[in-house]
């Protein structure tokens, strides 16, 4: 790094460093109130961690994942 940029390029990082330490400190882990969840937005309920483990040997059936799989247009119906 060019040594007349490298003082500001370590301010600027320590600045960005106490501001993600603030956000660390309120994640739910941390015992702070974090996110009051997923957003629920739009057409339909978004599940919210944690999610169950749910391995699957491959190719996998992907009608066994819980929560389903979510796609963008829910009320999109195919040619039947």
């Amino acid at each position: 790094m060019d040594d007349r940029f490298e003082h500001r390029a370590e301010t600027i990082a320590d600045h960005e460093r106490k501001i993600q330490a603030r956000i660390d400190a309120k994640a739910p882990e941390a015992g702070g109130s974090g996110s009051e969840g997923a957003v629920q937005a739009g057409a339909r309920d978004y599940p919210e961690p944690p999610f169950p483990k749910q391995h699957q040997r491959k190719p996998g059936d992907e009608a066994a994942l819980d929560p389903a799989t979510m796609y963008d247009a829910p009320y999109w119906k195919g040619s039947g």
